[in-house]
């Protein structure tokens, strides 16, 4: 019994490295700032990551009774393994010791803290994500800790899965698409940071703040029947929806009432729990730069989807908890037009600027890889739409979005895929590199054409002019939720042409700084 105990717990070991080499979390966040006055542009690359412990029980559970508890489980693992030349790398061999377990006598095993024992989930997600891996008979091995959180001797704890991560994390390989992708997804784990509400100077009092908001981490523009404990949001929904509803429009009310289930299933574009999660992280972030801006007068404003109001509920959640019972500003929401949510006026010119613009459709294919539309397409739906997915931009999206959720390209190919059946079953990675290098190409050719940067600025125009430079309404804060198109447009405004879309929960920032006494002022824009 004593062998295969071991034999078990070192396959968990085993897989628990090659699931978390198979899974990156972007270590680095991007974080710009425009001058109104010189579009001066800086980029920050912020290193780091924080361990957090995730059960309390932990806190209390005494390290000195177990011998070798590694410490450094709580920080960054460092090490200079690899980076003497990296190019010239040709192999490698690792030889790693098991992570945390419980005591070898089964009595003071018993003893341990029960929640470090139960590692059920884990296991049942490795078993799930690296079915693949094992053998019939190591998964029937397996499956032990899949049914009972009990301890027994020399198990592996939850603690030694996590720092076996922490280490896999840190020898981790990330691809090229991988890490751009990473980026965008925007985990909610990683650090906020920014210089917004700062000033180098000390002769300035800040006076305004114009918040523009992406929406976070959502489901795809198509679902395709998806079912992900990340959609079950019910009990979100339902908590703003009674906390609220005073101060919320009608609409509003209306299409969060369509979230508020306790299930899995996903709706089109819906915001998923790390899209919660990245706006309340937000919303925390300026809690202590713009709190004080805060008052009745604030301008809370939404687009006419679930997604951007709950970024924006889920962000005032942190940032004023009491902002309905206190200040109760009102939240309002914009027009439904696509392409100039903000406005207060149609603006037909806008749709007949973009259609002059480059295409990215059906046609737009290349021949190498038009064997991807046949693998994503919706067979049930013969448009060229979001749904039907059977243009690039429709395929990257669902593909980026699967992606930001799970951490895995769908239908990648596997080493046990066959060459014969490649095509017809799965995407390689050096095609799917190839295909997001042209759809990005195909995406800034469209965004730097003449015809797309006059809808832009006829897009972003009213959005500038009605709250920031002339606001109708004299509020020192002003808080906007809105999507990619809206702040690529401000972006495109100010000299800053995004050649890819912004990352989910992006936030453009145009703060009012005043000289005390002095009838001067200037706009700065992060």
């Amino acid at each position: 019994m004593g062998e295969v105990r071991e034999s078990i717990f070192f396959v968990i070991l085993i897989a628990v490295a090659i699931y978390t080499f198979s899974v990156f979390q972007s270590d680095f966040q991007d974080d710009f700032k425009i001058s109104i006055s010189g579009l001066l542009e800086s980029y920050e690359e912020i290193e780091g990551h924080t361990v957090e412990e995730t059960k309390a029980e932990v806190d209390s559970y005494d390290f000195d009774a177990e011998r070798s508890c590694n410490q450094t489980f709580y920080e960054q693992s460092h090490g200079d393994e690899g980076r003497f030349d990296p190019e010239k790398l040709t192999g490698i061999h690792v030889f790693i010791r098991h992570g945390h377990r419980t005591a070898m006598d089964s009595n003071r095993a018993k003893k341990t803290t029960q929640s470090l024992c139960d590692i059920r989930t884990p296991v049942m997600e490795l078993m799930r994500d690296l079915k693949g891996c094992f053998t019939l008979y190591l998964s029937s091995k397996i499956q032990v800790y899949t049914s009972s959180e009990k301890c027994v001797s020399a198990q592996l704890t939850s603690l030694g899965i996590e720092q076996h991560k922490l280490l896999g994390l840190s020898y981790n390989y990330q691809e090229p698409l991988l890490a751009d992708l990473n980026v965008y997804c925007n985990q909610p784990d990683q650090r906020v940071t920014g210089m917004e509400g700062h000033l180098s100077s000390k002769n300035f009092d800040l006076v305004g703040a114009t918040i523009f908001l992406r929406h976070g981490e959502r489901t795809p523009m198509g679902t395709g029947n998806l079912s992900w404990k990340e959609c079950n949001t019910g009990a979100t929904v339902n908590q703003f929806i009674s906390r609220y509803w005073s101060c919320l429009h009608p609409v509003a009310i209306s299409l969060l009432r369509g979230l508020a289930r306790d299930n899995k299933k996903c709706q089109s574009a819906q915001l998923t729990l790390n899209g919660i999660k990245q706006h309340k992280k937000l919303g925390q972030f300026f809690k202590y730069r713009y709190g004080s801006l805060f008052g009745r007068d604030t301008e809370i404003i939404s687009t006419q989807y679930s997604r951007t109001i709950m970024s924006l509920l889920s962000f005032l959640l942190e940032f004023k908890p009491k902002w309905c019972q206190n200040e109760k500003p009102q939240f309002n929401l914009t027009r439904v037009s696509h392409n100039y949510h903000f406005s207060r006026t149609n603006c037909d010119s806008i749709d007949l600027l973009i259609n002059k613009a480059p295409k990215i459709d059906n046609s737009t294919w290349t021949i190498d890889l038009a064997y991807i539309k046949n693998l994503f397409e919706n067979p049930e739906n013969k448009a060229d739409d979001w749904d039907g997915r059977r243009n690039p931009e429709s395929v990257a999206d669902y593909v980026t979005a699967r992606y930001c959720v799970s951490k895995r390209l769908p239908k990648l190919c596997m080493a046990d895929h066959g060459m014969s059946e490649r095509e017809d079953t799965c995407v390689t990675m050096a095609d799917y590199e190839n295909f997001f290098s042209t759809t990005n190409s195909q995406f800034k050719s469209r965004a730097n054409d003449v015809n797309y940067l006059r809808s832009r600025y006829l897009a972003a125009y009213p959005m500038l002019l009605d709250y920031v430079l002339r606001p109708m309404r004299e509020s020192r804060l002003k808080i906007l939720a809105g999507h990619d198109i809206d702040l690529e447009a401000v972006l495109s405004t100010l000299g800053h042409v995004q050649g890819v879309h912004v990352p989910y929960a992006s936030r453009l920032v145009i703060e009012t700084w005043k000289r005390p006494k002095i009838p001067l002022a200037f706009t700065e824009c992060y």
